[in-house]
């Protein structure tokens, strides 16, 4: 015999949080719009690859908040109509831009080894960009988790007029043990001693 207090409700939750149900499915409204690649100047005139998706049958200059995610690890799968950040945000009313930091991807430059000067003034100019373009209300919000999370943290860093919050998950704040474990350079996490 089960006491009815302890079972489980059989009925699905009709308003889960952030609007995601329990497999992380989104639960919004909008459908994804095409994915759009573009080039944007950041410091010394390096180009960084962008992705920017919105929702489905957005004008160009239909407004949205705007979820940005810099990463290291290339910004989606050659093919792919869509990004895994897009699937996740599009739908609940964002646009969403995913980057490639310099040297990483499809953009262009060096990349320097985690937390770069060079790319942390990258991300200022990425905002000015989001910021500047039709479909932005200017407010924009960084993502991400891990290394995107890493670079979360330092978008916060510029101070940025655009940037209203971050989100990051998972940061990795002993930047040294994992570049210098043991005090000798992980080369395989920094680029080479050089870079």
């Amino acid at each position: 015999m089960t006491d009815s207090r302890f079972q489980a409700q059989a009925e699905p939750n009709e308003n889960p949080v952030y609007r995601l149900d329990l497999s992380a499915k989104a639960a919004g409204r909008e459908k994804l719009g095409p994915l759009e690649s573009t080039y944007v100047y950041a410091h010394e005139g390096v180009r960084l690859a962008l992705d920017v998706v919105r929702p489905m049958g957005d004008s160009a200059d239909h407004k949205r908040n705007t979820i940005l995610v810099m990463t290291c690890y290339g910004r989606g799968k050659k093919g792919e109509p869509s990004n895994q950040y897009a699937d996740l945000f599009v739908p609940e009313g964002y646009a969403v831009v995913v980057g490639d930091v310099r040297g990483t991807g499809a953009s262009f430059g060096v990349w320097p080894g985690h937390r770069s000067r060079e790319e942390i003034l990258d991300f200022s100019y990425v905002l000015d960009w989001i910021a500047a373009q039709p479909w932005s209300t200017g407010n924009v919000l960084a993502y991400g988790v891990s290394y995107t999370a890493n670079s979360a943290d330092l978008i916060a860093s510029r101070n940025h007029p655009a940037l209203k919050g971050i989100v990051p998950r998972y940061v990795d704040y002993d930047i040294f043990f994992e570049t210098y474990p043991g005090g000798v350079p992980n080369l395989t996490s920094t680029g080479g001693v050089n870079g």
